[in-house]
């Protein structure tokens, strides 16, 4: 059975996603190949334009584009750089996108009411004070994982920075950005990554039963495939315990 858009507008209902909120969505292009179209342009079209709708003239929407683009030979273009973390992310950078984040290792796109001071973060620090991702902290935006599970949520890293884990470490990188006129700039970015000699798996089996205890966390079926919303602060606080 096919998703149409009364399903859609139901679906974002039971999410309990409201006017003028602010959503960072992982999506799972699969999720979206379950909506009534001829081809996937016109299901990935009712997709964002329910939810645009939905979300109203104040809400916002954004989503990963990240391009992990370092040293000379990954110049990044924030124009034309496709999104590496999937389909769903580059189908709505091309598509629907207003604005693109500078950051060339973890590029964000957004259309909505707050794309400007998004366009502004700071990148320096991928996981840092002004990044992306202390905007959803401090903006408690609701995160929401279509069709894919919690592991993919960058937002972690943000939480592993900040309560600085043992098992990553600050290193320096050199990143090459491409801007209108053709120039590129070269540019060192701060990033909190994994300490190589250090091998772990995350295992968020607990984290999840502890949101779901708490009430914190809702599991939804979109069609065929499961989808995960939260809060950010309510993830931040509970991680860090």
């Amino acid at each position: 059975m096919f998703l149409k858009e009364k399903q859609l507008l139901n679906y974002f209902k039971i999410l309990k996603i409201k006017k003028n909120d602010k959503l960072f969505i992982h999506g799972n292009s699969m999720a979206l190949f379950q909506i009534y179209g001829k081809n996937a342009k016109v299901k990935t079209d009712l997709f964002w334009n329910c939810l645009k709708n939905f979300l109203g003239n104040n809400g916002t929407i954004i989503v990963p584009t990240f391009t992990y683009s370092l040293g000379k030979n990954r110049i990044y273009n924030k124009h034309k750089s496709k999104s590496k973390v999937g389909q769903f992310s580059e189908d709505f950078r091309k598509n629907f996108s207003k604005v693109r984040s500078n950051d060339p290792l973890f590029s964000i796109s957004a259309l909505g009411n707050d794309i400007k001071k998004i366009g502004n973060l700071s990148y320096k620090n991928s996981f840092g004070k002004n990044s992306i991702f202390d905007y959803l902290y401090l903006n408690n935006v609701k995160i929401l994982c279509l069709g894919c599970e919690l592991d993919v949520v960058t937002f972690l890293h943000y939480i592993e920075q900040d309560i600085n884990v043992p098992y990553r470490e600050f290193k320096y990188f050199n990143t090459y950005s491409k801007n209108y006129s053709g120039k590129i700039k070269n540019e060192r970015i701060n990033f909190f990554c994994r300490i190589k000699k250090r091998k772990y798996n995350y295992n968020l089996n607990p984290l999840i039963k502890e949101m779901k205890k708490r009430n914190k966390i809702s599991i939804i079926r979109f069609g065929r495939l499961k989808s995960y919303i939260f809060n950010s602060k309510d993830l931040y606080n509970i991680c860090k315990k």
